[in-house]
């Protein structure tokens, strides 16, 4: 059992990334995304992350997701 502890939301808002505290105290990520079906609506789901990695401490879990997934650190451009 793990509890979420951070999550990051991708700019389109078609992807998450979570930071989970495990019950042992170690630290794991997870991976949501959207999924649109044509018949229902917009479906989140849990994507099983193959190399997910067991983390010391929840700084070191964010910053092995920064570098997994560069959109974390990039600025969101607003609208104009």
């Amino acid at each position: 059992m793990s509890d979420e502890v951070k999550r990051f939301s991708r700019p389109d808002g078609k992807q998450d990334v979570l930071i989970n505290r495990r019950s042992d105290g170690l630290f794991d990520l997870g991976v949501e995304m959207e999924f649109e079906d044509r018949e229902c609506e917009p479906l989140w789901m849990p994507i099983e992350y193959s190399e997910q990695g067991v983390f010391d401490s929840m700084n070191t879990a964010e910053r092995e997701a920064k570098v997994r997934f560069p959109w974390i650190d990039k600025p969101v451009e607003k609208p104009e």
